[in-house]
C-alpha cells in the first residue's frame, strides 16, 4: 500500500527554490541512452516530446486530480529524475519526492483550447531539471483538460497504460479518502544495473545479420518524397546506438476505418491465424512495395523488452524499434503475405534483445544505413482502453508536438466498432495530398484483401487502384 490521501483540504505546498540533492544515481538504460545522444547530437526542435491529455468532464475534483498526479509522480522514479553527462558517464539522478511540482492550473475558454494545447505540448523540455510537467485548463467547472508532457526517454506506450490504470486507482482512493491499492512500484535505474550485466547474444546478433544482408537501398525509404527534404549527411542519424535526426513541421492526417471493414479485418484474422497488426504490416508492406518498385519493404515496428511480471508495471521507455524486412512477391496472395509476416514478426520479438547500437551495424553492411530505421513506416494495433473514473467523462485528446520522429508514422486504435488511424508525416518531404493518397490507398487495400485473402497481390492492387 502506498501513502493514504489526505482527508481534508490542505494546499500542496510547492517543491523548495533551489538546487536539490539527489537521493540515488543510476546509468542509464540502453535505450534511454540512444534517445539522450541522438537529442545531444543535432539541432532544432526535439522529436521526442510526447503528450498525455485528457478532457475531463463531469463531478471533478480538481484537488483529486492534482493529487493524484502527484502520486503518480512520487511512485515512479523516473519521472522524478534528470538526465545527464557526469563525470564522462550517462546517468539518471533520481530527485525526492518534494522536488516534483504539481500541474500549474490556468483558465482556457473552449475557443482557445486547440491552440493551447499544441503551445503546452511543444514546449522544450530540460533533461538536466525534470523530463515531465503538467498542466490543468480549466475550462468550466465542470470540464478541464489535464496535459502532461513527457520526455519519450521516461515513457513509451505500455508505461502510459501503466499510468492510466494507477491514475483510476489513485483518483478513487482520493475520492474515497483510503489508501491507494497498489504495491511498490518497479524502478527503472535498478532495472539499467541489471541491464548493464548482460549482453545480446551471439545468435540475437547473427539473425539480425542474415536478416538485413543485401537490402536493396531503395527498401530503406517509405514514399519517393514530394520534395527532397533535408539532405542526409553524416551526423546522429549515422551515429551508434541513433534513430536519426528529427525535424520541425511534423503534421498529422486523421482518417477512419469504417465497421464494416474491421469486421472483416477480424473476420481475415480468425481465418489466417493472425492479430490485426501481423495483419496491417502486411498490408502497409505490400503498399510500400507498390509505390516504390522495390520487391523489399521494411515496416519498422516497436518491439517491447517487457515480459515479466515487475517489467510490466515499470513507467520507463523499454521499447526498441525493430525492423520487419518483407519480401513482396506480387504473384503471390496476400494471405501468402501475411504468413510471412507472421514469421518475420515473430522472430523480431524473439530476437528483440539487441540494442540500436548493435542493430545499425547489420545496416550499414546492407547498404541502407540508419534511414531504414526512420524512413519507415510503424504499425502499432492499440486498444484505446482510456480511464474511467467515478462521476467524469474521461476523452483522451491526441495532440501531435509539431516535431516528425519519422517520415511516416502509421497509428491504427482500435475505437468503438471501427479503427482512428493518425498518420503523423514529416512536412518538409510530403503534402497532406500524398499524406491522404496513402492512407486511402490502404484503406481500399485492406477493404479488398481482406475481403478475399487468398487473391494474388497484384490483382489486389489492382482493384484498389493502386
Amino acid at each position: 500500500m502506498t501513502a493514504r490521501p489526505p482527508t481534508a483540504g490542505p494546499a500542496v505546498t510547492s517543491p523548495p527554490e533551489g538546487p536539490v540533492a539527489a537521493v540515488a544515481t543510476y546509468p542509464m538504460t540502453v535505450e534511454q541512452q540512444s534517445i539522450w545522444l541522438d537529442e545531444a547530437l543535432h539541432d532544432g526542435p526535439s522529436r521526442y516530446l510526447e503528450s498525455w491529455v485528457y478532457r475531463l468532464a463531469g463531478q471533478v475534483d480538481e484537488r483529486g486530480v492534482d493529487w493524484t498526479y502527484r502520486e503518480l509522480v512520487r511512485r515512479h522514479e523516473g519521472l522524478r529524475s534528470r538526465y545527464l553527462l557526469l563525470d564522462d558517464e550517462l546517468v539518471q539522478q533520481v530527485l525526492p519526492p518534494e522536488r516534483a511540482p504539481g500541474a500549474a492550473r490556468r483558465a482556457c475558454s473552449p475557443v482557445e483550447l486547440d491552440a493551447e494545447l499544441r503551445r503546452l505540448v511543444s514546449r522544450p523540455l530540460d533533461l538536466t531539471d525534470a523530463p515531465v510537467r503538467a498542466t490543468l485548463l480549466c475550462l468550466a467547472e465542470d470540464d478541464v483538460v489535464l496535459v502532461v508532457q513527457f520526455h519519450h526517454i521516461v515513457v513509451d506506450d505500455w508505461a502510459v497504460h501503466v499510468l492510466e490504470q494507477e491514475f483510476e486507482e489513485c483518483y478513487r482512493a482520493w475520492l474515497a479518502g483510503r489508501p491507494v491499492p497498489l504495491g511498490e512500484a518497479p524502478q527503472p535505474g535498478r532495472y539499467a544495473l541489471t541491464q548493464r550485466r548482460g549482453r545480446p547474444a551471439a545468435q540475437v546478433r547473427a539473425y539480425w545479420r542474415d536478416q538485413l544482408a543485401e537490402l536493396p537501398p531503395d527498401a530503406a525509404y517509405s514514399l519517393p518524397p514530394d520534395s527532397p527534404g533535408p539532405a542526409h549527411s553524416p551526423g546522429p542519424a549515422d551515429r551508434p546506438g541513433s534513430t536519426g535526426r528529427g525535424r520541425a513541421g511534423g503534421a498529422r492526417l486523421r482518417f477512419a476505418l469504417e465497421p464494416a471493414v474491421r469486421q472483416r479485418i477480424r473476420a481475415a484474422c480468425k481465418q489466417l491465424r493472425v492479430t490485426p497488426f501481423v495483419l496491417f504490416a502486411a498490408a502497409v508492406g505490400a503498399l510500400l512495395a507498390a509505390r516504390t518498385g522495390s520487391s523489399d519493404a521494411v515496416v519498422g515496428t516497436p518491439v517491447s523488452r517487457r515480459g515479466s511480471a515487475e517489467s510490466d508495471r515499470m513507467v520507463a521507455y523499454l521499447t526498441q524499434v525493430l525492423p520487419l524486412r518483407l519480401r513482396v512477391d506480387t504473384g503471390g496472395t496476400f494471405a501468402e503475405l501475411v504468413g510471412q509476416t507472421k514469421r518475420v514478426a515473430a522472430g523480431a520479438m524473439t530476437h528483440r534483445d539487441i540494442t540500436a547500437a548493435e542493430l545499425t551495424q547489420p545496416l550499414r553492411r546492407s547498404g541502407a544505413g540508419a534511414p531504414v530505421l526512420t524512413r519507415t513506416v510503424l504499425v502499432l494495433d492499440d486498444d484505446a482502453a482510456g480511464m474511467d473514473l467515478p462521476g467524469v467523462t474521461a476523452e483522451p485528446l491526441p495532440v501531435p508536438s509539431g516535431a516528425s520522429k519519422y517520415d511516416l508514422l502509421l497509428t491504427l486504435v482500435a475505437r468503438g466498432r471501427g479503427y482512428q488511424g493518425f498518420l503523423d508525416y514529416a512536412g518538409d518531404r510530403y503534402t497532406e495530398r500524398t499524406a491522404r493518397r496513402f492512407a486511402d490507398e490502404l484503406a481500399a487495400l485492406l477493404a479488398a484483401a481482406t475481403d478475399d485473402p487468398q487473391r494474388p497481390l497484384d490483382r489486389l492492387l489492382a482493384a484498389a487502384a493502386i
